[in-house]
């Protein structure tokens, strides 16, 4: 499969930014479908690698999954404006995160908790900010496919 150059989708990678929701999604070899909500997203180091940081609590069912069944696939939603984009991969490893990676979680909690705190108040954002980050996994994906999931007339459109 020819390498994916994710930097040729800048308003995709702009959702890495925040303030987002985020899920992972996977499946077993049966199709019986897992998500964990995700704290953190980042560029890989291959073009077409993006690593989501899952908490451990969370991350078991993926990481159990993608032994039999690598195919994933991510969905970042903006908080404020519902701009959603979908990352569907193959799981090329899974590590736990790192000191910069669990600095990232913090700030992407942060950041999600200010607007949080526009639709539902201090207590929405004061919960929010009470999720678990860590200790988390580092999953690698190689992106093969973007999709549009924005509410709209164009969700569900493939952007690569």
């Amino acid at each position: 499969m020819p390498e994916l150059d994710l930097s040729s989708f800048p308003e995709a990678l702009a959702l890495f930014d925040g303030p987002i929701s985020m899920v992972l999604g996977s499946s077993n070899v049966q199709k019986r479908p897992h998500f964990a909500r995700a704290q953190g997203v980042r560029r890989g180091e291959a073009a077409d690698e993006i690593v989501v940081l899952v908490p451990d609590i969370m991350a078991a069912p993926i990481v159990h999954d993608v032994q039999e069944n690598p195919n994933l696939a991510t969905t970042l939603s903006h908080i404020a404006n519902f701009e959603t984009r979908q990352f569907v991969g193959v799981c090329t490893g899974i590590a736990p995160a790192g000191a910069a990676d669990l600095a990232l979680c913090d700030t992407m909690l942060e950041r999600s908790s200010e607007a949080v705190a526009m639709f539902f108040g201090e207590e929405g954002a004061n919960n929010w900010k009470r999720m678990v980050t860590r200790p988390a996994q580092a999953v690698h994906i190689q992106v093969c496919d973007i999709y549009d999931q924005t509410p709209g007339d164009r969700a569900g459109a493939k952007l690569v």
